[in-house]
């Protein structure tokens, strides 16, 4: 399949199929979007914070959180991510979005192939 998009629509694009992928019980999440970290500031786990900061037990249980989606673009945020135990859902080849005349518009320089959705269960975090 070959995506005709502007690289903005790729995120929804990456998520709209989100609940037909999602597990049966999952019925709330939480969304984060792309996050990223300037690179004078990397390797001091500022990114590994992102991922629950101000995630309570009382909030998640107030409002009933099954799980916390993600969209991930690069390479370092996909490694980090399967790290802390999220699972791809979903991943949008880069080589699958193509300007009007079929050719690639994104390219990446960090090896990362693809925008990927992922998904990480609620009961899976340590609070």
């Amino acid at each position: 399949m070959t995506y005709n998009l502007l690289p903005v629509d790729l995120l929804n694009q990456c998520h709209e199929d989100f609940w037909t992928l999602a597990p049966a019980n999952v019925n709330v999440v939480l969304h984060r979007e792309v996050s990223s970290v300037a690179t004078q500031w990397q390797r001091r786990g500022i990114a590994t914070k992102m991922l629950s900061l101000n995630m309570t037990p009382e909030k998640i249980a107030e409002f009933k959180v099954d799980g916390v989606i993600s969209e991930t673009s690069s390479f370092a945020n996909q490694a980090l991510l399967l790290k802390k135990g999220f699972k791809c859902l979903k991943e949008i080849p880069y080589s699958s979005v193509v300007d009007s005349q079929g050719n690639q518009i994104l390219k990446t320089d960090d090896g990362s192939k693809g925008l990927r959705l992922n998904l990480k269960l609620i009961k899976d975090f340590e609070f």
